[in-house]
């Protein structure tokens, strides 16, 4: 595959895990982490999507996988973290971009609604992390991405009742601990270290 990018640190060989990826931004993401030579896990409920997706990627000449797993369930996840690394050998990468968006005004919005933009968004958050946490700490590269979105704390429209909290939540839940750093917020305003200086993502 060609890279679409340029980056400051190589790919090439790295095992990422992607979250909500038989579509939209997760699949646009496991396509240009594939192209930089990454290994690709492609989680997510949809296994017709989703295996073809990684059908595509493999034909485009990259190296991915698919797996069925909920972001709901932490074993579940736990399942797919394990995939990834008995599958290349590693984790390196964590993609936690499952997530859901009903279009309910705040009068129709109901209770069970509510809940399951919770349980994906926020929960499957934090599951996807915890269940990839411990191999993200034996690689000597572990970073974990997570999608979220401006929308909530700028935009106003009929589901923003709902909006406001579930992306603040995604956002507030991945603020880094003194022990980590955050490279990039993107789509943004604010630029960090980790994007000022760029090659190509295979070498």
């Amino acid at each position: 595959m060609t890279p679409r990018f340029r980056v400051e640190h190589s790919l090439n060989g790295k095992v990422a895990l992607i979250t909500g990826a038989a579509r939209g931004i997760g699949k646009g993401i496991a396509r240009g982490l594939a192209s930089c030579g990454a290994n690709v896990l492609l989680v997510c409920r949809e296994r017709a999507a989703g295996e073809k997706g990684a059908a595509e990627l493999c034909d485009a000449g990259g190296r991915a996988a698919f797996h069925s797993g909920d972001v709901t369930n932490l074993a579940s996840m736990r399942t797919a973290a394990e995939k990834a690394v008995a599958r290349y050998g590693s984790l390196d990468i964590l993609c936690a971009n499952a997530g859901i968006f009903p279009s309910s005004s705040l009068v129709e919005l109901s209770g069970d609604q509510w809940d399951e933009v919770f349980n994906v968004n926020a929960k499957g958050t934090l599951f996807s992390v915890q269940a990839s946490l411990p191999f993200l700490r034996k690689s000597n590269a572990g970073r974990i991405v997570v999608t979220s979105s401006i929308t909530g704390p700028t935009r106003a429209f009929p589901a923003g009742a709902i909006t406001v909290p579930r992306k603040r939540h995604k956002s507030a839940s991945s603020r880094r601990p003194p022990s980590s750093f955050r490279n990039t917020e993107s789509p943004s305003m604010r630029f960090f270290p980790g994007i000022s200086r760029r090659k190509d993502c295979r070498s």
